[in-house]
Parts: structure tokens; sequence; C-alpha cells
């Protein structure tokens, strides 16, 4: 299988990728042997976690990332509960 080729990146984008470019660089990327230690114990886990964190930025992000999604999710449930079209009050 060949590689594709690339498209060229549109100068509209420039300062995104140079702010995402510098942040990178201020991750703590963690130690892959500690990671690898943290695989393994979940990997003997009786009962694994379908999904997890490695290192702490996760647990940073993503909380008040679900807390936004979860803010939505409610302030739009009228329009759910409409998009059911029935809701079985109807019979």
């Amino acid at each position: 299988m060949r590689a594709q080729p690339r498209p060229t990146p549109t100068h509209l984008y420039d300062a995104l990728r140079e702010a995402f470019a510098a942040f990178e660089k201020t991750i703590d990327h963690g130690d892959p042997v500690a990671a690898g230690k943290a695989l393994l114990t979940i990997v003997d886990s009786g009962n694994p976690p379908l999904r997890v964190f490695f290192g702490t930025l996760g647990n940073q992000i993503v909380p008040q990332v679900y807390a936004d999604r979860l803010e939505t999710w409610a302030a739009w449930q009228h329009l759910a509960v409409e998009a059911q079209g029935t809701t079985g009050d109807d019979e």
C-alpha cells in the first residue's frame, strides 16, 4: 500500500498549528517504564477498566469536558424528547 500524498496545509490554520505545537512542548509525557507497569497491572486485573488515562493530563482536562457535555445535554433534553416523536403517553 502506497502512502497517500499529504495536502498542502492552508495558511488559515498556521496560528492554530503553532499554538498547538507550543502547547505540546509543555506536556510532560511521563515515563514509558511506569506506563508499562501500569498496563501490566490492568492486564492482571480481574476487572480491568474499559478506558483509563495514563498520565495526569487526561484527569485534568476530561472531567470539565464531560461536565460541559452533561450541561449541554440537559439544556437540550426537551429537543431530544421532541425528536423521539412519541413518548408513549400518546396511546
